[in-house]
């Protein structure tokens, strides 16, 4: 399974269209910046006291 992996990869770099690494560097980082915002929002009720714990 490692060498199917390995031998996918090596044709992929080789094969790979050149706007291909952009887009996975702007997808992860899109990724990273929806998982950030919803990590940070919350709803606190009126009339509630809320505290907040740091996730990260």
């Amino acid at each position: 399974m490692a060498e199917k992996l390995n031998d996918f990869a090596s044709r992929l770099s080789q094969g790979a269209p050149k706007g291909l690494g952009l887009g996975v560097k702007l997808l992860v980082g899109a990724s990273a910046v929806v998982y950030g915002v919803y990590r940070s929002m919350f709803t606190v009720e009126g009339g509630y006291r809320a505290i907040i714990f740091n996730r990260i």
